[in-house]
């Protein structure tokens, strides 16, 4: 048995963009799912009762108004860190402020410390003097007292932001608040095959199509090179290009696309397979677009 946590934006979008060949979509449906609130239940409470001899639980018992979970991970402590740094610990705040674009981007998992170190720059605050990027770094990974929880958490080569910092901004920004786009490609140069269908996706989402575009080209060159042009994970990317394509109005490339997809996957799976259908009811649509409706009913 494996348990794990995910958030629920971050579940939700895997479950949205992974196609059913997919394998996080594989394990994502054979999971089953518990729902957290962000307040213990009274049941809840009472088995924390039972662990008072822990000081972290006796301590977000007497403070926490219920958000025991929140407070254990300093959550609103990170904010007001983040938030009162920008004067004292300008390069430690960019460093913190490009990994959550990262993630904001699409990326999903640890980041490589020489991204974070290569986009912070872009964030640094030219009204204050920076620190040392080693003094920077200690600030932004010093846990919060009483708590093992730090803005940013090193391992290696890997650099990991909390998750509530992340969710924080994410709430905070205007809609139309995006991730620039010189930090999609920076972080295209060092992300691998998921990563790049990632980032793909989330900016499909907000309408920039030919970052999209760039991701999803990006992604299926990995893909491509490491499983070969069949494997499932390539013919997704393929098939999500498609609709990029599509959505760029380049129709007779996303046509192309398309048939290629739906060639493979009807070989592959049979032509009743979901996924085979899928293809095929996307070839329709754009087969419409170009007003060949004659050649969507074949």
């Amino acid at each position: 048995m494996m348990v794990a946590t995910i958030r629920s934006e971050e579940l939700s979008r895997l479950k949205d963009e992974a196609d059913r060949l997919d394998e996080r979509r594989r394990v994502l449906d054979q999971a089953a799912t518990i729902q957290l609130g962000e307040t213990f239940t009274a049941t809840e409470l009472g088995r924390a009762e039972k662990l008072r001899q822990d000081p972290r639980i006796d301590d977000a018992l007497r403070n926490a108004s219920g958000h025991v979970t929140e407070y254990l991970v300093a959550g609103p402590e990170l904010v007001q860190r983040l938030d009162n740094a920008s004067a004292t610990q300008p390069r430690g705040v960019a460093l913190v402020a490009a990994a959550i674009d990262c993630r904001r981007a699409g990326w999903i998992g640890p980041l490589s410390t020489q991204l974070v170190e290569k986009l912070h720059t872009d964030h640094l605050n030219p009204r204050y003097s920076p620190e040392t990027l080693g003094q920077a770094w200690e600030w932004a990974t010093t846990p919060i007292p009483r708590t093992a929880t730090a803005l940013l958490t090193k391992n290696g080569k890997d650099v990991t932001v909390a998750d509530y910092i992340v969710d924080h901004t994410q709430r905070t920004s205007r809609p139309d608040d995006h991730v620039p786009d010189t930090t999609i490609h920076t972080a295209l140069e060092h992300a691998d095959a998921h990563s790049a269908d990632n980032i793909g996706h989330t900016m499909r989402a907000q309408g920039r199509y030919q970052l999209a575009h760039t991701a999803l080209t990006h992604a299926l060159h990995l893909h491509t090179t490491t499983h070969g042009p069949h494997h499932p994970n390539t013919l997704t990317t393929r098939h999500n290009l498609a609709g990029v394509l599509q959505d760029l109005g380049q129709l007779d490339q996303a046509r192309a696309e398309f048939e290629a997809v739906l060639a493979t996957r009807t070989e592959q799976f049979g032509a009743d397979h979901p996924s085979t259908l899928v293809a095929r009811h996307n070839l329709a649509l754009v087969l419409r677009e170009l007003g060949l409706e004659e050649e969507k009913d074949n």
